[in-house]
């Protein structure tokens, strides 16, 4: 019988060091998807507002799901379009949201193309790191600017649906008769 040993599973001596870029590389990007994942909310729950106010025609129960469903499943780009339909956004706004899709358009892509070597060093797994924490701190403060200029909160939609379960249109116009 053959013993085959492979560097794959050799940790070395910068194991901890190596890990901290790719969690901090990880980080950068679950604030990313968090911005889509809030503007797609946001759409869900103006539908919900429109509907609950009678402004757009009734759906039902499932048509919502699949609705929120759509909106969870549109890209970047795609969600920013709907939204700078769907509200007054200042300029700025539009620009930052238009930056940050580039910023994890380039995590996503691009990234590890021109830092992976960096991860042989502790001085360059330090440079990743604070790459990443500088692109997280940005997607954040854009997240929470973009709640304040909308003017509702992600949360208002995790707690108007962690509760209510949608299985009947008595159970959809009961969460709504909440927004009217």
């Amino acid at each position: 019988m053959t013993t085959i040993t492979a560097l794959w599973f050799d940790r070395g001596q910068s194991s901890e060091n190596w890990f901290r870029a790719f969690e901090a590389y990880g980080h950068a990007m679950a604030s990313a998807a968090s911005i889509e994942l809030q503007l797609a909310l946001y759409l869900v729950k103006k539908k919900a507002m429109d509907i609950g106010n009678n402004l757009v025609t009734p759906m039902q129960p499932d048509e919502y799901v699949n609705f929120a469903n759509a909106m969870r499943n549109k890209t970047f780009s795609r969600l920013i379009n709907l939204v700078k339909k769907e509200f007054s956004l200042s300029f700025e706004m539009i620009e930052a949201l238009e930056i940050a899709k580039s910023a994890r358009d380039y995590l996503a892509h691009n990234f590890w193309d021109i830092n992976i070597g960096f991860v042989q060093s502790d001085a360059g797994i330090d440079l990743i790191v604070e790459q990443c924490a500088n692109d997280a701190w940005h997607f954040k403060n854009v997240a929470v600017r973009l709640e304040q200029e909308i003017g509702f909160s992600v949360q208002d939609f995790a707690e108007m649906t962690a509760h209510n379960s949608v299985e009947s249109a008595k159970d959809l116009e009961e969460i709504l008769a909440q927004y009217r």
